[in-house]
Formats: C-alpha cells, sequence, structure tokens
C-alpha cells in the first residue's frame, strides 16, 4: 500500500519545506486538490504549486480536481509536471472525451467519485483509466469523518477488477486514520490519501508515516466479494415493525424484478407523521412490512436490456394505483379504490434496497441532493394543501 501526502493540508506557508522534509521520509507520490469553488463549495491549491514542486522532486503527483470544467486545466498541469489527472465522473463534461485527451498527452487517468455515486457508473470506462479515487467524505472538505460504507464500495470493484484483469489502482481519499488502513487494503485500496487525520497534526510527519509503515508490515490478504457492480445482495437489510413499537432489523431476500419495476438503492429516507402514528400506535396495514415512503435513491437494476436507467439518481412517489378502478380510469388516481402504498401497505425505505414501479420514478437534476429529494413528497402534499 502506498501513501499519498494531501497537500491541501499542509501549513500553507511551510509548503515547500513540508515536501522536501516528505521526500526525506520516503513518501510514495503527492496528492494535490484543485477545487474551483463551484462544483465544491471549497478553493484549493494554486496550480503554481504544483509548478514549484516539481522543481524539487520527481517523486509522482496525482492531481485531484473538484472543478466544474476539468478539461480548461488539463494543459497547464501537463505543462507544470503532473503524473496523475483524475477529475470527477460527476463533472457535466464529455467523460470520455477528456480521458481521450488525456491519454494522448500519455497522462496516467483517474476518475473520482462522490461518496454517495454508486461504483457501477464507472464501469464503462474501466478499460481506458488508470486510477479510480473513492471519496470517504462529502468532496471539497478537510477534516470529515470517514465514512465506512465506502469499504463496500471498493471492495465491489476491486473484486471486478481481479475478475475481469484489469489494471487499475485503486485510491481512497478523506477522513483516513492509522485505523483505517488495514480494512481499506483488505477491502482493495492500493494508494491512501493523508491529510489532517492521520500526517499533518501534532504527532509530525516522521511518528505517523513510522506508524503507516508499521501496519503495511503486517497487512492481511485481501479479500473478494462476489457482488456484481450492477447486482445487490440477494439478501438485504431492512427495519421490519414487527407489532406496534418493535422494530427487528432482518435479512430479506430480494424477489424477482417484474419488467415494469425498478430496484433503488435508498440513499436517504425521512420519517413522517403517519410513520410514527403507524409504528408507536396503529402498526402497518398488514404484519412484518417495512415503512418509510419519503425517500430517494439510485436505480441499480432493471429488466431493461439496455440498462438505460441504471445509475439515475431518482425519488419515488410512493402511491402505487391500481389503474383498473373508475377512479383510475377517469385520472383520478389520488381517489384509487384499490391502491397500494410503499411504506404502509408494502415494504418501503426503511431498508437498503427498494422495488418500485418505474412510472413512479421522478429523476432528479444533480442539483438536488439525496435528503433534499427524499422531501419531495411532503412537499407535494404541502403544496397541494396551499393550493
Amino acid at each position: 500500500m502506498k501513501i499519498s501526502p494531501s497537500l491541501m493540508c499542509a501549513d500553507q506557508m511551510e509548503m515547500m519545506r513540508h515536501i522536501v522534509s516528505l521526500i526525506k521520509l520516503g513518501v510514495d507520490q503527492f496528492h494535490f486538490d484543485i477545487m474551483d469553488g463551484n462544483f465544491v463549495g471549497n478553493l484549493a491549491l494554486n496550480l503554481n504549486i504544483i509548478k514549484k514542486a516539481r522543481e524539487l522532486t520527481r517523486t509522482p503527483f496525482d492531481v485531484h480536481l473538484m472543478v466544474q470544467n476539468p478539461s480548461t486545466y488539463f494543459d497547464q498541469l501537463i505543462e507544470y509536471g503532473a503524473d496523475y489527472i483524475i477529475f470527477h465522473l460527476e463533472t457535466k463534461e464529455d467523460i470520455q472525451k477528456n480521458i481521450d485527451y488525456l491519454k494522448s498527452k500519455n497522462v496516467h487517468v483517474g476518475l473520482a467519485l462522490h461518496l454517495d455515486t454508486p461504483v457501477s457508473a464507472v464501469e464503462k470506462y474501466l478499460n481506458h483509466i488508470d486510477r479510480i479515487l473513492f471519496m470517504n467524505v462529502q468532496t471539497g472538505y478537510s477534516g470529515l469523518s470517514f465514512d465506512p460504507k465506502v469499504y463496500e464500495k471498493i471492495n465491489t470493484l476491486y473484486s471486478y477488477i481481479k475478475k475481469k484483469n484489469l489494471n487499475i489502482e485503486i485510491m481512497s481519499d478523506g477522513g483516513i486514520k492509522l485505523e483505517h488502513v488495514k480494512p481499506l487494503y483488505e477491502n482493495g485500496t492500493d494508494t491512501i490519501v493523508a491529510g489532517t487525520s492521520m500526517l499533518f497534526n501534532a504527532n509530525g510527519f516522521s511518528n505517523n508515516l513510522q506508524s503507516f509503515k508499521t501496519i503495511r508490515a503486517q497487512l492481511p490478504i485481501r479479500k473478494e466479494c462476489d457482488l456484481p457492480l450492477y447486482t445487490p445482495e440477494t439478501l438485504y437489510k431492512a427495519a421490519v415493525l414487527k407489532e406496534v413499537n418493535k422494530f427487528e432489523v432482518q435479512q430479506k431476500p430480494l424477489r424477482p424484478l417484474q419488467d415494469h419495476e425498478a430496484l433503488i438503492k435508498v440513499m436517504s429516507c425521512g420519517v413522517c407523521g403517519s410513520d410514527l402514528v403507524r409504528v408507536y400506535k396503529k402498526g402497518m396495514y398488514s404484519p412484518n412490512l417495512v415503512p418509510g415512503h419519503e425517500f430517494s435513491g439510485t436505480v441499480v437494476k432493471t429488466n431493461d436490456a439496455n440498462g438505460s436507467l441504471l445509475d439515475k439518481r431518482v425519488a419515488v412517489f410512493p402511491l402505487i394505483p391500481c389503474k383498473t378502478c373508475e377512479h383510475c380510469k377517469s385520472q383520478k388516481q389520488n381517489l384509487c379504490e384499490n391502491y397500494n402504498y410503499l411504506g404502509s401497505r408494502t415494504d418501503g425505505a426503511f431498508a437498503q434496497y427498494v422495488i418500485a414501479p418505474k412510472e413512479n420514478l421522478i429523476f432528479l437534476p444533480d442539483t438536488v441532493s439525496y435528503d433534499e429529494a427524499a422531501l419531495i413528497e411532503p412537499m407535494a402534499v404541502a403544496l397541494r394543501g396551499l393550493k
């Protein structure tokens, strides 16, 4: 496992001195974060720092672009000596065009994924890139806490890469402490980006790097999972309301999808007032159901051959009309006599996954977060009340 010090976390007034010290201590590479204040709500290193640092060393430089238009930075980064240029999959630019351009300039290419971006989103680029960078925290900020849900994402991709015999390096960035090194490596991480939590703190570079090297010398054998990129577990965790005021977390089997349905990986779920009534007073319409009807997530599976819905960010309208009663036939589905309802009459989103009709999906713009999208259903109710 390699270590790449994140120079965004260094004392900016002592940057060059810190770089020299870290070179002498034998770091594997240096990590430069470039932010534009638009793609993420923060600003970071100036490109001239890369130019000045390159005068000091031939240690590899990886540059992480957290910017809206990464292609505008490419030529200058290449001129200043970047070895790896990593840009985000979530940008609006043509991903493949950017990869092809960098490859034509003999630069190693990486793609970065936000914490909430599904790993399946990167599959079609895997034959063309050299690195994947997983964010373990909200992109664009230092000093945040590591989110352990990234372990499963990393291992899913690592296992896929091994099965396909691809030569891709996995990087992990954000909130990494010494306690995370072993599980990160075990799940497939090749390089960690070391920031304030691990390197740039009061313990000093030498002590922190020695601690890292001690752990590195005792790393376990890596594990591989059998989880394909697009297929979630056949069992998933759900909070089942067994009876009033009694939840039980269960492993539930995923039933086969019908052609009109999609499988949603839940990313955010709200708690409605009606949920409180069902949990604490009335119970569900039938025993052993999963509550939760205000939610958002990502489409991870359909029966469609073209996969056009995969990776789409969605909110879900929970009402499922019968389509056969007179009200439905007259387009008054809200008055349906035989409706189904996610989270009250059938399993809802207090779970890892939910199956929903495709026609109930509301596609989200990139400017809407999963938490905001989970509020679409109650906001629609409020809007109708106002009207």
